[in-house]
């Protein structure tokens, strides 16, 4: 078996629970370099709301938080970091299953933030650049 709780943090619960649907995200721990230069927006996508995480969740960080689904919203946890005991690194987004999120700046902006951040780069106070949208 793949070890994800020990990778991730995390795994996900279950197959049949993808909610599709715009949701509002704002950083969830803007102190966290991840975090870096961004925003709140609003984005559409189909996450996957259910996890199991490890029961040292103290190495956890959240990064996007949204209430899913519209109908009986609860808080659910779509984007987090995670620093492994053995100091790794990992960052985890329940979404991105669309190209359309690549033009999303914010969500650019996050994910360049944790490939810098993952890799112990140094992650800049206004975030990692992100440029004007290829032609």
């Amino acid at each position: 078996t793949i070890p994800f709780v020990e990778w991730l943090g995390a795994k996900r619960n279950g197959m049949f629970d993808r909610v599709t649907e715009p949701v509002s995200l704002k950083p969830e721990t803007p102190s966290h370099p991840v975090c870096r230069g961004m925003a709140a927006f609003t984005y559409s996508d189909e996450f996957y709301p259910t996890f199991i995480f490890t029961q040292d969740a103290r190495h956890i960080v959240p990064i996007l938080r949204a209430k899913l689904p519209k109908e009986k919203p609860v808080d659910h946890l779509l984007a987090w970091t995670f620093e492994r005991p053995n100091g790794g690194r990992s960052f985890t987004f329940t979404g991105l299953h669309y190209l359309e999120g690549f033009n999303q700046p914010q969500l650019k902006k996050m994910l360049l933030n944790a490939i810098a951040w993952t890799s112990g780069l140094t992650v800049p106070a206004e975030g990692v650049f992100v440029g004007p949208a290829p032609r």
